[in-house]
């Protein structure tokens, strides 16, 4: 593969791979209310999302130049920031809580 379209592809599939990361982490809180083990799901969900996320860099670093790791990283960055404005849907209030 050459290096031109390594740094093409860099861009979305860092987009791809910031999106699965932040949905996975609002989908991993907001599920924590219900969940019976909180704490073994959050910790699940981070290596999870970690490793997903380092093994698609260090991929990266290995075949690509410095140019393809700023294209993914300003694509993992854009999904954030478009997962932050998205609008959230109401919850309700959780049983027993009078509002």
């Amino acid at each position: 593969m050459t290096d031109t379209l390594l740094q093409l592809l860099a861009l979305p599939i860092g987009a791809l791979v910031g999106w699965v990361f932040f949905a996975g982490l609002r989908r991993t809180v907001n599920g924590l209310e219900t969940s019976r083990r909180p704490v073994l799901r959050l910790g699940i969900s981070l290596l999870l999302r970690f490793s997903l996320t380092i093994g698609f860099f260090l991929l990266l670093a290995r075949y690509s130049d410095w140019i393809g790791m700023l294209a993914a990283t300003a694509g993992f960055v854009v999904s954030r920031s478009i997962l932050l404005r998205r609008p959230r849907l109401p919850t309700p209030p959780a049983a027993g809580w009078s509002s």
